[in-house]
């Protein structure tokens, strides 16, 4: 699973990257540990042929959930129940595809003794610049909430070779803007949207260790991503 991931540096990168245009604040740039229940960046298909950002909560509510806080809030989904699981079979209609865009994520592996903590490590592709993870949104109407409230899910897959010495799953990876175009597009059919979703090319994945400082979500900065942090 992923649960943890950063996404920092430059919004004007990322609109390049992405053909997305992001307000200066709080949800794009020097984001070092983006977790679940926070407020995160989606990009959603907008014709004629832009792409409209907007954000969600992480942590997906099904149409069914009565409340905010409703127990089934899942932050990923698999690969393996997109076209079998009647919940994201649902979200494989192009209206909640979206991209959540990213320049890193964490994993755990997990440690031999009981009494040591697992070790975290921070994944980039290529050259660390910004890739896009494969997502769904959904809008909900809620009682606790006077508005509906929109929440996400990052779709998961089995891992390549350089993740699975970390951690047996890795996020899905679109392989590029031609894939987050085809994900996002509105004449792409569910089934077809589903050949989209696999494990990155092993070459393009890069892991180092981090900061046991990640583990505590009020943590951010570079110095996440620096394994000799003081803890």
């Amino acid at each position: 699973m992923c649960g943890r991931y950063a996404l920092t540096g430059d919004p004007g990168e990322l609109e390049r990257r992405l053909l997305a245009r992001f307000p200066q604040g709080r949800l794009v740039g020097e984001r070092y540990n983006v977790a679940p229940r926070q407020q995160i960046p989606v990009i959603a298909h907008a014709p004629p042929s832009t792409r409209t950002p907007a954000e969600a909560r992480w942590g997906l509510l099904p149409v069914w959930a009565r409340t905010s806080k409703d127990k089934l809030q899942p932050i990923n989904a698999r690969e393996d129940k997109l076209m079998s699981s009647r919940m994201w079979k649902a979200m494989m209609a192009p209206a909640h595809r979206v991209l959540l865009p990213a320049d890193g994520y964490y994993e755990w592996v997990r440690a031999e003794k009981k009494s040591e903590r697992p070790a975290p490590f921070f994944h980039t592709v290529d050259d660390g610049g910004y890739f896009a993870f494969a997502g769904f949104v959904n809008t909900t109407t809620v009682d606790d909430l006077d508005e509906p409230i929109v929440t996400a899910a990052m779709i998961t897959t089995s891992a390549n070779g350089p993740a699975a010495q970390v951690h047996n799953r890795m996020p899905a990876i679109l392989s590029g803007p031609e894939a987050e175009a085809a994900w996002l597009s509105p004449d792409v059919t569910p089934e077809e949207a589903a050949t989209l979703i696999g494990p990155l090319a092993d070459e393009r994945l890069n892991i180092r260790p981090a900061s046991i400082r990640v583990n505590n979500v009020h943590n951010q900065g570079p110095e996440l991503l620096d394994p000799d942090a003081a803890p």
